[in-house]
């Protein structure tokens, strides 16, 4: 098993373009990192990003709605064993 996780590890697998099930979801998450880096760029001298780029609370609460609407979108909440199980 070990020799083919190192045969893994050194493949030529990782220059290859990935096989995509859904593009629309792979577009949505591009687009979802380049704008909170963005965030993250604006607001790199504060302690909370957004809380000092948006001053109305209301647009900052539909933010902080529309990231956890997406979380539960596009998250993975399938039941996933413990990876220490079998020792």
């Amino acid at each position: 098993h070990a020799f083919s996780y190192v045969k893994g590890i050194f493949s030529y697998s990782i220059f290859e373009m990935p096989l995509l099930s859904n593009r629309f979801h792979a577009f949505i998450t591009l687009c979802l990192i380049l704008f909170f880096s963005l965030i993250e760029w604006a607001g790199r001298n504060n302690k909370f990003a957004i809380e000092n780029l948006i001053e109305n609370n209301i647009l900052r609460y539909f933010i902080y709605l529309t990231i956890a609407l997406l979380i539960m979108f596009f998250g993975n909440f399938e039941q996933n064993q413990f990876i220490y199980f079998q020792f």
